[in-house]
C-alpha cells in the first residue's frame, strides 16, 4: 500500500513544461494595441452611472431612515423618564 502511494506522489510531481513554439495569437486585440485582448461584446449598453446614482439614493434613504428611527427611540426614551 505504502508502495502505491509514493508511487502516485512520484506521478504527480511537476515536471518541466515545454514552451509553446508559436507565439500565442490573441482573441480579439485592440485597435492600435497588438499586446492586449479587449472584453467580449455583451450586448449590454446599461448606462452604469443611474445605476450608481440608484445605490447612492439607496443609501441616503437607509441613512435617513436609522437617523429618523434613532431621533423616535430617544424622544420616546426621554418621554417615558419624566
Amino acid at each position: 500500500m505504502a508502495k502505491a502511494i509514493e508511487d502516485a506522489i512520484k506521478g504527480l510531481e511537476k515536471k518541466e513544461s515545454e514552451k509553446p513554439t508559436a507565439p500565442v495569437k490573441l482573441i480579439a486585440p485592440v485597435k492600435n494595441s497588438p499586446n492586449t485582448v479587449s472584453s467580449p461584446q455583451t450586448g449590454d449598453d446599461t448606462d452604469l452611472g443611474i445605476w450608481m446614482a440608484l445605490i447612492a439614493l439607496s443609501a441616503l434613504v437607509m441613512a435617513s431612515a436609522i437617523i429618523e428611527n434613532q431621533k423616535q427611540r430617544t424622544y420616546s426614551a426621554k418621554r417615558k423618564r419624566g
